[in-house]
């Protein structure tokens, strides 16, 4: 387990682009796949295709047609990773205890997300 965590620190630490991005996607996918196989899901905020670190309601879907500088993308960005903060919180609370989770799990997924926010352009939503 600590292997694990420290393998995924030194990808985070490390200056190399795309390192951290992949090991973030990794760590995502596999916990999708352990809440798709334990039938959790949280109903409050609506996944984004090919974004596992934003989600949105149905008032940033529809906030989202209206935005028009890069402030409002800024700021619809950083509120749909809030929502996606809120809904992996709420889920992983529920698979917890699980082999993907130890006690540093929160800060993980907030590590995470940031980075991979922070790698995003504007996405729309089907």
């Amino acid at each position: 387990m600590w292997q694990r965590f420290f393998l995924f620190l030194a990808l985070l630490c490390s200056g190399l682009p795309g390192y951290a991005d992949e090991a973030c996607r990794g760590w995502l996918e596999a916990l999708d796949v352990a809440l798709a196989e334990a039938r959790i899901h949280d109903i409050g905020s609506q996944r984004i295709d090919g974004y596992p670190h934003l989600r949105a309601t149905r008032w940033l879907a529809s906030l989202q047609r209206e935005v028009r500088s890069d402030d409002q993308q800024a700021l619809w960005l950083s509120l749909a990773e809030d929502e996606a903060r809120l809904g992996w919180r709420a889920e992983l609370q529920r698979l917890a205890p699980h082999p993907l989770l130890d006690e540093s799990w929160p800060t993980q997924l907030d590590t995470c997300l940031a980075a991979l926010t922070a790698l995003t352009g504007f996405p729309g939503i089907a």
